[in-house]
């Protein structure tokens, strides 16, 4: 058996908004944890908007970051929508951290020039199960 030691969250409906189609920094999703021993890290991550936000039709993409590296493989787009309609983006990502202090951030773009993404509300969960803290 294993047990669940930490869990660490972020939670913000704070907006953002850019159309830029390289990567940009999503100011209000900075998750920073310590770990006190070597673990395996589950992080789950959400973003959206809310229906009548301005937001691009094509819609946007994210993506996180982990201690400064992009985590190309949790990158995700929203769904077209027709333009200021509500979306919501869920990522999923597991990594076998070292001990010590970590931080997470989450990168986003919109996927057509000159429109707009926006992110209104965002959770960021990271659950670590220590390497040695298994019930036999």
């Amino acid at each position: 058996q294993m047990c669940i030691r930490d869990r660490f969250n972020t939670m913000n409906t704070s907006a953002n908004a850019t159309t830029s189609t390289t990567w940009v920094y999503d100011t209000y999703s900075q998750l920073d944890f310590t770990l006190n021993s070597d673990s395996h890290v589950i992080i789950i991550a959400q973003y959206g908007n809310m229906n009548g936000e301005t937001i691009g039709s094509h819609g946007l993409a994210v993506r996180l970051e982990l201690d400064n590296v992009a985590l190309t493989n949790t990158e995700r787009q929203s769904a077209p929508t027709g333009g200021n309609m509500a979306n919501k983006i869920v990522t999923l990502y597991y990594d076998y951290l070292l001990a010590g202090s970590h931080t997470l951030k989450t990168q986003y773009k919109a996927l057509y020039s000159g429109e707009y993404a926006r992110i209104s509300r965002r959770q960021i969960i990271a659950i670590a199960i220590p390497e040695t803290y298994f019930i036999p």
